[in-house]
């Protein structure tokens, strides 16, 4: 049963990171990010899965481990809830194996905000060593909507991306890689660079896919 519970959790994470735009650099500084308390709490998505953040900080008994991570951000828990709110009391303070856990960072720039999601060092304990020891950590990121105890995460189009590459209307330091699955492009900009790109498109409404809604079950 532990195992079926870890794939889903593994399956969650899939969803979350598939087909989205990879870079091997953050797009967040030390002037650019910010932290907002209201992000704290447990939520859901209405399919299945719940979403816990909690301050990067809030165990100072249990420090994380601080790659690329120097400055006050958030620990997302991702998991597949087996059913009902009694669940959510059981299991959301715990703290499984069967979580998939990410760095995020919340990033404004130009007013307008964002978010970028990186690896917590547990992906090794969901996945087998010897897959682990072929994958590369990469951030994803995108645009966040904050509003009262609902969350809108929106996620630039992998796709939309390519067609630009296609077409010249682009220039951004990138390597297609080739995949399991065929190929993608993985973003090899700088932070600034990367920066540029969110704020010239961030009002391009086909540069995002629908976004994820998470509403709040609890703070």
């Amino acid at each position: 049963m532990k195992r079926k519970i870890t794939l889903m959790a593994v399956a969650a994470l899939m969803t979350l990171a598939s087909c989205k735009i990879q870079s091997l650099h953050p797009i967040y500084d030390e002037e650019s990010l910010i932290f907002k308390q209201e992000l704290i709490g447990v939520w859901e998505d209405g399919e299945g899965g719940i979403y816990y953040l909690e301050s990067t900080f809030q165990n100072k008994e249990k420090p994380l481990d601080n790659i690329n991570l120097k400055q006050e951000g958030y620990l997302l828990k991702i998991y597949i809830k087996e059913g009902g709110s009694s669940w959510i009391e059981r299991r959301v303070d715990g703290d499984s194996l069967n979580w998939i856990k990410m760095r995020l960072h919340i990033v404004e720039i130009q007013e307008t905000v964002f978010w970028n999601l990186f690896p917590q060092k547990n992906y090794e304990d969901n996945v087998s060593g010897v897959l682990t020891e072929n994958l590369l950590p990469v951030h994803i990121f995108g645009k966040v909507e904050i509003e009262d105890n609902e969350l809108k995460i929106y996620s630039f189009k992998l796709e939309w991306l390519g067609d630009l590459f296609q077409k010249n209307q682009v220039r951004i330091p990138h390597e297609n890689v080739i995949t399991p699955n065929g190929s993608t492009v993985v973003l090899t900009a700088s932070t600034k660079e990367l920066q540029k790109f969110v704020v010239k498109y961030q009002n391009e409404t086909k540069a995002f896919e629908e976004p994820l809604v998470l509403k709040r079950v609890r703070n």
